[in-house]
């Protein structure tokens, strides 16, 4: 919790534009530096959890399957409500 005060106030210096890093690394596409962002990419990311959902359920630990499940839908759902606030 004591990183909210920090994003709220992140949140209320970028409005609804983007920051000049986060324009930089948009810019820096094909680049040595634009190949940051896979690590970014949904794909990524997708693969990532389904590798850790795949292992949790293999050794058969159904709380952790669980959370892996429910919190990238809860982080987006929290995100968007930070957003509206």
């Amino acid at each position: 919790m004591a990183g909210l005060p920090l994003m709220v106030l992140l949140g209320l210096a970028v409005r609804d534009g983007s920051t000049p890093v986060d324009d930089w690394f948009q810019d820096s596409r094909g680049s040595g530096l634009g190949r940051l962002l896979v690590f970014t990419d949904y794909r990524t990311m997708l693969l990532a959890l389904a590798v850790a959902l795949g292992l949790a359920l293999y050794r058969q630990r159904w709380m952790l399957a669980a959370v892996l499940a429910v919190t990238p839908v809860a982080a987006v759902w929290l995100s968007r409500l930070c957003k509206q606030l």
